[in-house]
């Protein structure tokens, strides 16, 4: 997938930049623990952003009540994981 358009993600491009990361903090990209995450990272980046060229207000329906404003078809991911930082929040 390259970036031909505003709505594509340059994974290639990512997973190079990741690589370039790792590598400049000393990290051996080959080791057991590290092969794919140039990959990994570019797929959660897309996914991320998926929405990111997305006319909002396709998403957003409004009723005649002031106040009640519906969000459909937004997934919503908890990015924080650690039960320490999770409490903190």
């Amino acid at each position: 997938m390259q970036a031909d358009d505003q709505n594509t993600v340059d994974m290639e491009r990512i997973e190079k930049a990741v690589r370039e990361i790792l590598l400049a903090v000393g990290e051996d990209v080959n080791r057991e623990g590290l092969k794919g995450t140039p990959q990994r990272v570019a797929r959660m980046y897309a996914e991320l952003l998926a929405g990111m060229n997305e006319n909002p207000a396709g998403h957003v329906v409004s009723t005649k009540v002031d106040v009640a404003v519906a969000a459909v078809g937004i997934d919503v991911f908890d990015a924080i994981d650690t039960p320490e930082v999770s409490d903190a929040v």
